[in-house]
């Protein structure tokens, strides 16, 4: 089946980017991502889903943005040969945070660098966290295609954040502009102890992974 690319759960939403583990064989795709791409293709309900990359092994691809919620039929086809269908779930909503080996979240601190152990957010700053699976965003952007970077596209549903439990004021939740399916949350850290914390992102009704963010005390 198809998984969130970014927290490897199950549960897709409109735009977000997913994983189909397999049989394959390609490369990286440039922008706008091809729905079709050495005799491979990927569809939910007939609907061709944009191709980012192709490995021996894997498939990444993005929810068109046309899916509606409900349970969807996905279908491979590889050099004519189509798969057995599989049901899929498309919600809302279906935040995933991309994380490291380790489960730290991919994140920038408000200097633009990236947030680690060794380079904690400051309490009071602002980091920005990047995820997939946002849903229906206030400005259309064509499925396949780069989020602008001269608009910005914010998510429709509501965005909250928490940090070990703590809320965490979220500034902004939208299109990480340049890339196809990226989300980017920016959100204040709160006022916590040094040291690593758990955060999670809600999105609608739906909640996140769990993904480390490092803090400091100014």
């Amino acid at each position: 089946g198809a998984m969130n690319s970014a927290s490897y759960q199950p549960g897709l939403a409109p735009g977000s980017l997913f994983t189909i583990f397999g049989n394959l064989s390609g490369e990286t795709a440039s922008t706008p991502w091809p729905t079709a791409w050495d005799g491979i293709s990927v569809s939910f309900n007939g609907a061709l889903a944009p191709i980012g990359y192709v490995s021996p092994t894997q498939i990444n691809a993005q929810v068109p943005f046309e899916v509606a919620a409900g349970t969807v039929q996905l279908t491979v086809t590889s050099n004519g040969v189509v798969s057995a269908p599989v049901n899929v779930t498309i919600q809302p909503t279906a935040p995933g945070i991309f994380t490291d080996s380790s489960g730290h979240a991919a994140a920038l601190n408000q200097d633009y660098t990236p947030n680690e152990p060794g380079n904690p957010a400051p309490v009071g700053s602002y980091i920005s966290v990047y995820l997939t699976g946002q849903g229906a965003v206030a400005q259309p952007v064509s499925t396949g295609n780069p989020a602008p970077t001269a608009t910005i596209v914010n998510t429709v549903a509501q965005t909250t954040a928490t940090l070990d439990g703590a809320p965490a004021t979220v500034s902004f939740s939208g299109l990480a502009p340049g890339f196809v399916g990226l989300t980017q949350v920016n959100l204040l850290i709160p006022d916590l102890p040094a040291g690593d914390h758990h955060l999670v992102i809600t999105i609608g009704a739906w909640q996140s992974n769990s993904a480390v963010i490092s803090t400091s005390k100014q």
